[in-house]
This record gives structure tokens, C-alpha cells and sequence, in this order.
């Protein structure tokens, strides 16, 4: 949860960043290969990446982790009237929380559990993927050559494949971010692709981190008294 945190806290494509680490908020599932008609993208979980995403840019979205009465980790909306209430009150709703519950104009402290589904009262559950999904999700957006063979294919990820392109080619690449050669063809990322690079970033920043062990920069912090 703490890496996912600093995560979307810094990315500069927060939606991608969604798509790539979140498998379900709440019962809103993001599946890694969308089998339809059973296992499908529900459209209220690409509207809660949009509309979230959206406040985190203008400033009035964090994620956090807590102090004081509450502890663990939260969403915390501030600063938002007058002119992103809509967005605000549009969040909630698709979150499944009361607006009622919540003053116009208060700062909007929301626990976060690392769980599946339903979450506990004024809550949100979040399901993240693993690093060996992410893996078989990147693996899918390889370009095969069109001979090639005794390789399976993955079926087409869905939105959690996030823009990744990963190119392939018989010459190495000019401009590439990454590249790796493997039975004669090479396989890059172009160093003009951001969310390819984006993408490939987070992987390494997860692949990297020892299992078990904290991250070196703090994710932000406040202190939970009576706000809501």
C-alpha cells in the first residue's frame, strides 16, 4: 500500500498508474485479461480512476497515511470548494459514501484497507496486483514478429496494460529507453513512448524494492483528530 501510494502521488499519468497497480476498489473490478461476458472492466472503476485523477491534478486529492485517532492509510480531499465539488460529491457516490455524512467544505478523510471486497462502514477496500501479474501483463503487450513461433500468446490485457508498447525489431533500436535482445529480434521501449516509459518505471521502482521492507521516502502524513 505504501508504495502504491507514493505512486500515485507522483505520477504524472495518475490514471495509468490506477490501471497498472489496482485490480478492485470495493466490489469496481479492473481485471488483468477481461474475459467477457463474465470477468469484464466495470465502467464505475474507469470513472473513479477518471474523476480522482482529475482532483489529484488540481491539487485537492492525496493519498496518505494517518496519524492520531485513525491510523493506517486514507484518501483525503481538501481545499475543494467551490469549483470542484461536483467532482467531489460524483467520487463519493461511485465510493458508495454518504454525502450526507459529510459537512460541504470539510476536509474528507477516507480510511484506505489493503482488502477485497466490501470494505468497512466510511471506507474503501483496494485490491492491488502483484508484481508477477504486472510481469504477465507487460509480457502481453509485447510485438511478436509475425513467424514467430513455439512462443504462447497472452489474451489482450486490459486498461491495466495502461498505454505499454513494447517494440520489437530485427536491428537494434536507435532511441530506446530499455532494450534486450533475445533469439536474434530486440525488444525496446522508445525513448519518445512517456507511457511506455512511465509504465516501465513503476515496474523497476516495485521489481527493486526488497520484499517486506519499507520504502526511503515517507509517504505524506497528517494527523486525524475530529474531521471527517
Amino acid at each position: 500500500m505504501e508504495r502504491a501510494f507514493l505512486m500515485l502521488n507522483s505520477a504524472a499519468t495518475p490514471e495509468q498508474v490506477w490501471n497498472m497497480i489496482v485490480r478492485r476498489i470495493n466490489n469496481l473490478r479492473n481485471p488483468d485479461f477481461p474475459d467477457p461476458p463474465l470477468l469484464t472492466v466495470d465502467p464505475r472503476f474507469e470513472q473513479v480512476v477518471a474523476t480522482a485523477s482529475l482532483l489529484q491534478r488540481r491539487g485537492v486529492l492525496s493519498w496518505v497515511q494517518l496519524t492520531g485517532k485513525q491510523n493506517g492509510y486514507g484518501l483525503v480531499i481538501h481545499s475543494y470548494l467551490p469549483s470542484n465539488l461536483r467532482e467531489v460529491e460524483k467520487l463519493l457516490s461511485l465510493l458508495g459514501l454518504q454525502q450526507s455524512q459529510v459537512p460541504a467544505g470539510d476536509d474528507i478523510v477516507i480510511p484506505v484497507q489493503l482488502s477485497i471486497g466490501s470494505p468497512d462502514p466510511g471506507s474503501i477496500a483496494i485490491e492491488t496486483r502483484s508484481l508477477f501479474d504486472m510481469l504477465r501483463i507487460a509480457g502481453a503487450t509485447i510485438e511478436l514478429a509475425a513467424d514467430t513461433s513455439g512462443v504462447g500468446r497472452l489474451p489482450a490485457p486490459g486498461p491495466a496494460a495502461g498505454g505499454l508498447r513494447i517494440r520489437s525489431g530485427s536491428a537494434p533500436p536507435a532511441e530506446a529507453r530499455v532494450a534486450t535482445q533475445y533469439r536474434g529480434r530486440w525488444y525496446y521501449i522508445g525513448d519518445d513512448d512517456e507511457l511506455s516509459k512511465q509504465w516501465f518505471t513503476v515496474l523497476q521502482l516495485l521489481a527493486g524494492a526488497p520484499a517486506g521492507a519499507s520504502t526511503a521516502a515517507p509517504v505524506l502524513t497528517i494527523p486525524v483528530t475530529g474531521r471527517h
